[in-house]
C-alpha cells in the first residue's frame, strides 16, 4: 500500500481538501479500494412505505408479539426495581437472506428492553437491561401477545409531565407502553467499517473516511431498497404562499372528504392542544380540543366521519386562523399542527390495515419525506461543492454496523451485531438524541443459540 492520504499545509481547511479529492480521482479510489476489501454482507430491514398488510409479512418493529404462551414476559431491573419489559421488534428467520449460517435459518427472534428515561442497558449484566428470546416454530395462528399490567410508560413519559412524549399526548394522560407496528422487509445489503472497528489502518484522508462510508451506505441502502434521497420537503399545506407561509383555507374548504378517518380528527385536534399548552404555558389543552378528541374515539379511529363531522371540523379549523395573541392560532403555526396530525396518523397506519386504507395517497405522498431511511444536511445539491452530508439511517442485522461512539463489547473481532434499531421519529422511537439501540452478540453464542449472551448498547448523538 502507498504511503497515507494525509492533506498537507495547503488544505487546512477539510472542505478543500474533499474538493481536491475529487480532482484526484487515484487518491479515491485508493481509499475505495481499501474500503472496497473490507466490505461485509449485512440484513437492510426497511419499512415499506406505505405500509402493507395481508402479505404474510411477520417481521416487524413495535406492536405486540406473537410470543409463544411457553414464553414468560421477561422482566428487567431498574434503579434496584423489577420492571416489565417493554417490546421493540420481531424478526421471522425465515424471511431473512441466507448471509451467515450461523443465523437460525427459521423461527422467530423476539427483542425485548427497559425504555426507561435514561435507556442504560447494564452492561455488566445485561439480562436487567434487555432479553431476546428465540422460539424455534412460531405458528402463523399464535395470538399476538399483551404486555402485563403492571409495564410503565416507555421513556418515563408520567401523567404529570409538563412537556409529555410522545408530542400527540395531552398533559394529564399516562405515557404509552407499546410502540406503533410496523412491518419490516429483509434484504441483502453492502456494509462497511466505521474507522474505530478496523484492525489496520486505513489510507488517511483528514475527515473523508467517515464521509465515504456514510456515502457508500447510503448508495448500499438506496440500490436494495430502491428508495430515494430527500426531496421537496414541505407539505402543500405549508408551502409559501404570497409574501410568506400561510395556511391555504382553500385546502381544507375543498375538500369535503377531509377529514378522511376518525384518528385524523384525533391527532390534528391533539395537536392544536399541544400547540396552545407549548406556547402559551397553560397546563389545559381547552375544552374544544378535549371535546374532538372525544369525538373522534365516538366515531372510531379506523372509520369514516360522517358529512356533517367533517364540514363542522373543518370549519373548527379555520376559525382557529387568528392573531397568536389572541385566542386563534397563526396562520403559519396552523399549517404545521396540521403536518404533525398528519404525521402521527400515519405512525399507527403500519399496525391497522383499517386505517392504512383510509388514508389518502396524497397524504401519504405529502409525509413521504419523513420516512425515508437517508438524511441529508441540504435540502438540494450544492451545485459545485462538497458542503453537504449525506446518511443512512437504518434498521439492520450483520454486517458492519454504523458506531457513533466506537463502542464494540469484547472480544471486538468475534461480536456480530444482531440488530440495530434506528431513532425514527416519524413512528416515535426514540433511542437517545437521535441515535440507535444495537444488540450484540458472540459469533459462538450465535451458532449455538445462546441469545441469553447477548449485550444491548443504545448510543446517542
Amino acid at each position: 500500500m502507498s504511503s497515507p492520504l494525509i492533506p498537507g499545509p495547503a488544505y487546512a481547511d477539510p472542505e478543500q481538501f474533499v474538493d481536491a479529492l475529487h480532482r484526484d480521482p487515484h487518491r479515491l479510489a485508493e481509499l475505495d479500494e481499501f474500503l472496497w476489501s473490507h466490505r461485509k454482507p449485512g440484513i437492510l430491514l426497511r419499512r415499506p412505505y406505505p405500509p402493507i398488510h395481508g402479505c404474510g409479512i411477520r417481521s416487524r418493529q413495535g406492536g405486540l408479539p406473537a410470543l409463544p404462551a411457553s414464553f414468560d414476559w421477561p422482566y428487567g431491573v431498574n434503579y434496584g426495581q423489577r420492571m416489565a419489559m417493554h417490546f421493540l421488534a420481531q424478526i421471522d428467520c425465515a424471511e431473512l437472506p441466507r448471509i451467515d449460517p450461523r443465523l437460525p435459518a427459521e423461527g422467530v427472534l423476539f427483542f425485548f428492553a427497559v425504555n426507561a428515561e435514561e435507556q442504560i442497558w447494564d452492561r455488566e449484566q445485561p439480562h436487567n437491561s434487555i432479553r431476546v428470546h428465540y422460539a424455534p416454530n412460531v405458528p402463523h395462528d399464535t395470538p399476538l401477545r399483551a404486555p402485563p399490567d403492571d409495564i410503565e410508560p416507555m421513556l418515563g413519559a408520567e401523567v404529570t409531565d409538563d412537556y409529555p412524549w410522545p408530542d400527540w399526548r395531552l398533559p394529564g394522560e399516562p405515557g404509552p407502553t407499546v410502540h406503533p407496528a410496523w412491518p419490516l422487509l429483509a434484504c441483502r445489503m453492502d456494509t462497511w467499517p466505521d474507522y474505530e472497528s478496523l484492525e489496520t489502518e486505513p489510507p488517511r484522508v483528514g475527515d473523508y473516511y467517515a464521509r465515504r462510508v456514510a456515502e457508500l451506505r447510503v448508495g448500499s441502502v438506496v440500490g436494495a431498497a430502491g428508495v430515494p434521497t430527500k426531496f421537496d420537503w414541505l407539505p402543500q399545506w405549508e408551502v409559501p404562499v404570497g409574501a410568506g407561509k400561510a395556511f391555504p383555507r382553500a385546502h381544507l374548504g375543498l375538500d369535503d372528504d377531509f377529514p378522511q378517518a376518525g384518528v385524523i380528527v384525533d391527532r390534528i385536534a391533539r395537536a392544536v392542544g399541544r400547540h396552545r399548552t407549548s406556547r402559551r404555558g397553560i397546563s389545559l389543552p381547552g375544552d374544544d380540543v378535549l371535546g374532538w378528541v372525544h369525538r373522534a374515539a365516538e366515531i372510531g379511529w379506523d372509520q369514516v366521519p360522517s358529512d356533517k363531522d367533517r364540514s363542522e371540523f373543518r370549519a373548527w379549523l379555520l376559525g382557529l386562523v387568528g392573531a397568536e395573541d389572541e385566542d386563534g392560532i397563526s396562520r403559519y403555526y396552523l399549517g404545521r399542527i396540521i403536518t404533525a396530525g398528519i404525521r402521527h396518523t400515519i405512525a399507527l397506519a403500519g399496525g391497522s390495515a383499517s386505517i392504512a386504507e383510509l388514508i389518502p395517497d396524497a397524504l401519504y405522498r405529502d409525509l413521504e419525506a419523513a420516512h425515508l431511511p437517508i438524511e441529508q444536511s441540504r435540502h438540494s445539491h450544492p451545485v459545485g461543492g462538497h458542503n453537504w452530508r449525506l446518511r443512512a439511517r437504518i434498521n439492520q442485522m450483520l454486517g458492519h454496523p454504523e458506531l457513533l461512539h466506537g463502542y464494540v463489547p469484547r472480544p471486538r473481532s468475534e461480536m456480530l451485531c444482531l440488530l440495530q434499531l434506528a431513532n425514527d421519529y416519524s413512528i416515535d422511537f426514540q433511542f437517545g438524541d437521535g441515535g440507535q439501540a444495537t444488540f450484540w452478540i458472540d459469533g459462538d453464542d450465535l451458532l449455538h443459540r445462546r441469545f441469553d449472551k447477548v449485550i444491548g448498547i443504545v448510543e446517542s448523538h
